[in-house]
């Protein structure tokens, strides 16, 4: 877990102007200490209890990282792309690789993996308890899946093509026989002797 620690006593220097380091820890081009020395650099480092580590390689190029605890990874490579991941006990990632292609990866308990690719792109997945799979590959491309109980595939591949499975007790096969036995029983019933 991360600490928050008092750093009051560190000021940056940022368009000519002293302020704490606490009002914006990361808009800053030096780190004043207590002492009036300037100290220049781009990576914080705590290799002891927390090992915590702090890097801006650019404006816009943001890294911290948890490396003992919680293992936390965020990073901003450039302003939309944001990466987030837990490594350990719930193993989440998050990344943001432009304004609309959101990932969310929940590997541990869950196993929950959420994409959207495009605007009209979403990708849902649970791979352990419900194995239930959604995506939306366009405005009128969703298939839903449930690959676990009831083995459900729902299908519209247009706005007027629906095609809806149950690959378990009631399968297609199965529920064909019943449609052709319903059709044929009145056709019989007609017949003379």
């Amino acid at each position: 877990m991360i600490e928050k620690r008092d750093y009051s006593n560190i000021s940056a220097a940022t368009h000519g102007e002293d302020h704490p380091i606490n009002d914006d820890p990361l808009d800053f081009n030096c780190i004043k200490d207590e002492d009036g020395d300037s100290i220049d650099f781009n990576c914080i480092e705590d290799e002891d209890d927390d090992h915590i580590r702090i890097e801006d390689e650019d404006d816009d190029h943001i890294r911290i990282e948890d490396e003992d605890d919680d293992h936390i990874r965020i990073e901003d490579e450039d302003d939309d792309h944001i990466r987030i991941e837990d490594e350990d006990d719930d193993h989440i990632r998050i990344e943001d690789e432009d304004d609309d292609h959101i990932r969310i990866e929940d590997e541990d308990d869950d196993h929950i993996r959420i994409e959207d690719e495009d605007d009209d792109h979403i990708r849902i997945e649970d791979e352990d308890d419900d194995h239930i799979r959604i995506e939306d590959k366009d405005d009128d491309h969703i298939r839903i899946e449930d690959k676990d109980d009831y083995h459900i595939r729902i299908e519209d591949k247009d706005d007027y093509h629906i095609r809806i499975e149950d690959e378990d007790d009631n399968c297609l096969g199965y529920t064909a026989l019943k449609m052709i036995i319903v059709l044929t029983v009145p056709i019989i019933s007609v017949v003379p002797y």
